[in-house]
């Protein structure tokens, strides 16, 4: 199998610990369907639980697998676990994380089994685009995140995206073009504040 896309559903963890995907180099995970236009804004159908983090490192491991795209859209996953997982895949090429708008939900109906009410996480906070950065990330190794970026799709609730170390990030990644590198695609858009766009070629 070389793309999957998972959409979120309670039975998540029992299907993820059933499978091996050896030859999986596409991975789309997505908290619900979207229509043409138009969000699907049905908060019954999404996934309210906590991140499976486990569950997705052993099938990484168990799988082995090579991922080059990995597409993650409207789920709940904190910072350190978002980061751990894109420590996984140092040959990704393209990256896509899309945030929901909080303010278009309700979750107060919905407690964990901790007795606390769920909230999503947010997924493009500053310690992920510290991470991205290719000089200036603060990790042990000389490496950035995901070092063979070469797309990179943000869609931010923009009351909470920090345009200057996304542009740091940006720029840190830079390289002319007559080295002769690849170029990397990467575009932002927000939500929440009127919509905002940003593109920008990088390597």
């Amino acid at each position: 199998m070389r793309w999957a896309t998972i959409f979120w559903r309670h039975l998540l963890k029992l299907l993820i610990d059933k499978l091996t995907l050896p030859s999986l180099t596409n991975l789309a995970i997505r908290n619900f369907y979207e229509g043409v236009d138009e969000w699907d804004t049905d908060v019954e159908r999404m996934f309210k639980r906590n991140w499976p983090y486990r569950t997705f490192a052993d099938f990484f491991q168990r799988s082995s697998c090579l991922l080059l795209v990995l597409h993650i859209d409207y789920i709940s996953l904190p910072e350190n676990d978002l980061c751990s997982l894109l420590k996984l895949h140092p040959f990704l090429v393209e990256l896509r994380i899309r945030e929901i708008c909080r303010k278009d939900y309700d979750f107060a109906p919905y407690p964990l089994e901790d007795d606390t009410v769920f909230q999503f996480r947010d997924l493009i906070t500053p310690l992920l685009l510290t991470t991205l950065h290719a000089f200036d990330h603060g990790l042990a190794s000389s490496s950035p995140l995901v070092p063979k970026l070469e797309n990179l799709h943000f869609a931010a609730d923009g009351d909470l995206f920090d345009d200057v170390l996304f542009w740091k990030m940006v720029v840190s990644r830079w390289v002319p073009s007559d080295t002769g590198s690849h170029r990397e695609n990467t575009s932002v858009s927000h939500q929440g504040k009127p919509q905002r766009h940003f593109h920008a070629n990088v390597a």
